[in-house]
């Protein structure tokens, strides 16, 4: 059992058997009671700082729109970003683009990972026939998200 933060001490997040079984509740005594909506605003907090001690990813929107603005520079068109770096920064990116997702297809130029809640999908290709200066490319098909590739140039 631990607690997260430093917050009152009737309230508190409760891990329970690993990160797999996270509970969350005000606490009175030793019980724990579920379901309110003060201890669930606590818990979106603590589950936040979790991530970030566990390894945990951003959401999407974050990834794409650290602090409010766009990663990377306007490619092509609008959906096109050009972020600088290689490989292993794609890959990075990728890693927390994918993260909960399913692998549904992978070659050696491609990593497709379907996300969870049909959350849409996204791609990692490491050759590009039409872009031959580009390291790797991140393709999203992710509804609400109106960027489409991310292409990262050495």
């Amino acid at each position: 059992e631990y607690q997260i933060g430093n917050w009152a001490p009737d309230i508190a997040l409760m891990a329970v058997g690993g990160l797999g079984g996270i509970r969350v509740g005000m606490r009175a005594g030793t019980k724990l009671f579920a379901g309110f909506s003060k201890a669930e605003s606590v818990a979106t907090k603590a589950w936040s700082r979790i991530g970030r001690v566990f390894g945990r990813s951003r959401s999407i929107d974050d990834l794409l729109r650290p602090g409010g603005r766009t990663i990377g520079k306007a490619g092509t068109d609008s959906g096109i970003r050009e972020i600088a770096g290689g490989l292993p920064e794609a890959q990075a990116m990728f890693q927390q683009l994918s993260h909960g997702g399913t692998v549904v297809a992978q070659t050696p130029k491609l990593t497709r990972v379907a996300l969870p809640n049909d959350g849409g999908f996204v791609q990692l290709r490491t050759s590009m026939s039409r872009s031959p200066n580009t390291a790797a490319t991140i393709d999203l098909n992710i509804p609400g998200i109106d960027i489409r590739k991310l292409k990262y140039n050495p």
